[in-house]
C-alpha cells in the first residue's frame, strides 16, 4: 500500500515564517502605514553616534566577466564619499574584484571592518552598496526564500549563470553583520532592493533601498537613487539629526528622481531601541550634532509589554484617513490623565472583515483535508478500508473541501485537531494565502491511495 499526495502547492514551513512586508503587504496598506507614522508621537528618541564608520563597495568597472563590462559607479562613490566625509564620518571605499573571489573578498571586507569597529562604544556601521543586485540569481531552492544576491554586470543577463564565488550571497553576509552588537544601516542603490523585506524580522537594523521589490533602478547619473541621496545629505545636513524615514522623504524630493519610483526604509522591530539617526559629528567632543539619547548602545531587544487592538469602522478607511486615526489614538502616548502611557503606537494591519473571513476558511479547508489524508493513512497501516466495499470509490472535491469547517470539531478526539498542526503564518493584510490539496482522491482495489491526474 502507498500514499501518494502532491504537495507542491502547500506552503513549506520555512517558506511560511517567511512571509511579511513587501509580498504580503499591499502598497495601500504600506502608505496607510507611512502616514499614520507622520502623525503619531512616540516617546521613542533616535540614537546618538560618538562614532560613524562607513564602508563603499561596488564591483571593479575595469573587469570583464562572461565577456561584458561592468557598470562603473565609481565617481557617485567617490561624491558620496566626500559627503560622508563632511559629516565627519569614518570612511573606507572597497572595489571588489570580478572574478571567483568576490564574494570571499566581500565576507572579508566586512569582516575586517566590523572589527577595527568592534570595540567602539555608541557606534554606527553604515554599508553602502551600488551596483546591481536581484534575488536567487542562482537558482538554488534552498535560499529561494531569503537570496539576496549582488553581481557584476553580465549576471544581469538571464541566460548568463556566472560561477559560484563571483557574486555576493548578501543573506549569507547579513549573518557577518549579526555577529556584532553596534548598530547599523545597510544602504542599497541596485534593482530588486525591496525584495529585502519580505524576509521577516530576522535584520534588527534599517535597510534604506533604492526601490521596491522586482524594481529596476537608473544607473549612475541625474537620475540616480545615489545622485538623490548625496544631494539629501546635504539638504538635511543644517537640520540633523534625522531618521531613516526623513532621509528617504528628501531623496523623493529630488527634482531629478524618477516620480514613479519608490525608495523604502525597513525600519527594526518595535522590541528593538529607537531609530537610528544620522547627524554629523562634532569632533571637538566626539559627539553627534542635536538632541538625542543614549538609552542603549546595540541593536538588542529591549523587554516591553504590548497589547494588539482591533478598530472597526463602518466606513472603507484609506491612506488619507491614516491622520485621523493617529489623532484618535495618540492620547495613548501623551495622555497626561492615564496611570501610565505607551512609548509609541505601531499599525500591524489594515483591511476588511471580509477577507479575513477567506482567510480563515482556507486554512480551516487545508487542516480538515490534511486531517482526511492522515486518517487515511492510518486505515491504510492497518489494512482497513475507507468503506466496506472492496470496489472503488470515488471521493469527490465536495467530500473532502465541502465539510462543515466552522467549527473544525468540537471534539478533543478529533484526527484533524490531533494529529495535523500547521506552521503559525502572521497574516498581514492583502495577503493571499492559501492550501492546494489536490483532490479527487481515487481507492484503488488493491488498497493504495492515489491521486487522480
Amino acid at each position: 500500500m502507498s500514499l501518494h499526495l502532491d504537495t507542491s502547492g502547500l506552503i513549506q514551513h520555512d517558506v511560511a515564517l517567511e512571509m511579511s512586508p513587501e509580498e504580503i503587504k499591499t502598497p495601500r496598506f504600506r502608505q496607510f502605514q507611512e502616514n499614520f507614522e507622520k502623525h503619531m508621537p512616540s516617546a521613542r528618541k533616535p540614537k546618538e553616534y560618538d562614532h560613524v564608520g562607513v564602508l563603499l563597495l561596488s564591483f571593479d568597472p575595469t573587469s570583464e566577466l562572461g565577456g561584458m563590462g561592468n557598470m562603473d559607479v565609481s565617481e557617485e562613490i567617490e561624491s558620496l564619499r566626500d559627503v560622508f566625509l563632511e559629516y565627519e564620518f569614518d570612511v573606507t571605499s572597497k572595489v571588489i574584484p570580478c572574478d571567483e573571489t568576490a564574494n570571499a573578498y566581500a565576507s572579508s571586507c566586512l569582516y575586517a571592518f566590523e572589527l577595527e569597529h568592534a570595540k567602539k562604544e555608541h557606534h554606527l556601521s553604515i554599508i553602502y552598496y551600488a551596483g546591481h543586485g536581484w534575488r536567487n540569481r542562482d537558482h538554488n531552492p534552498a535560499r529561494a526564500a531569503y537570496a539576496m544576491d549582488l553581481m557584476p554586470e553580465a549576471a544581469q543577463r538571464d541566460d548568463t549563470k556566472l560561477p559560484e564565488g563571483t557574486y555576493i550571497m548578501w543573506d549569507r553576509a547579513e549573518h557577518i553583520l549579526q555577529e556584532f552588537k553596534h548598530d547599523h544601516l545597510v544602504i542599497f542603490d541596485c534593482c530588486d532592493g525591496g525584495f529585502l523585506s519580505t524576509r521577516g524580522s530576522r535584520h534588527a537594523f534599517e535597510y534604506l533601498v533604492a526601490c521596491e521589490g522586482r524594481k529596476r533602478t537608473h544607473k549612475p547619473g541625474p537620475h540616480s537613487f545615489t545622485t538623490a541621496l548625496i544631494w539629501a545629505l546635504k539638504e538635511l545636513k543644517p537640520v540633523a539629526p534625522f531618521t531613516m524615514l526623513e532621509l528617504r522623504d528628501q531623496i523623493k524630493r529630488y527634482k531629478d528622481f524618477p516620480t514613479k519610483q519608490r525608495p523604502l526604509v525597513f525600519a527594526r522591530p518595535d522590541h528593538v531601541a529607537g531609530p537610528i539617526s544620522m547627524a554629523p559629528i562634532d569632533k571637538s567632543t566626539n559627539k553627534g550634532i542635536g538632541p538625542s539619547s543614549k538609552a542603549t548602545s546595540h541593536v538588542g531587544p529591549v523587554e516591553r509589554s504590548f497589547v494588539d487592538l482591533r478598530f472597526f469602522f463602518t466606513k472603507d478607511i484609506t491612506a488619507e484617513d491614516a491622520k485621523q486615526v493617529a489623532e484618535m489614538v495618540k492620547s495613548a502616548v501623551q495622555g497626561r490623565s492615564f496611570k501610565f502611557n505607551a512609548t509609541h503606537v505601531s499599525v500591524l494591519d489594515q483591511g476588511r472583515t471580509a477577507n479575513l473571513m477567506k482567510i480563515r476558511d482556507h486554512w480551516r479547508r487545508a487542516r480538515d483535508s490534511l486531517g482526511f489524508l492522515s486518517r487515511s493513512r492510518k486505515r491504510m497501516r492497518t489494512g482497513q478500508s475507507e468503506t466496506p466495499s472492496r470496489k472503488s470509490s470515488r471521493l469527490e472535491a465536495g467530500d473532502v473541501l465541502g465539510r462543515p469547517v466552522t467549527p473544525i470539531s468540537d471534539d478533543p478526539r478529533s484526527d484533524v485537531e490531533a494529529q495535523v498542526v500547521l506552521p503559525p503564518v502572521r497574516i498581514e493584510t492583502g495577503a493571499a494565502t492559501t492550501l492546494d490539496v489536490r483532490v479527487p482522491l481515487v481507492i484503488n482495489h488493491d488498497s493504495s491511495l492515489t491521486q487522480e491526474s
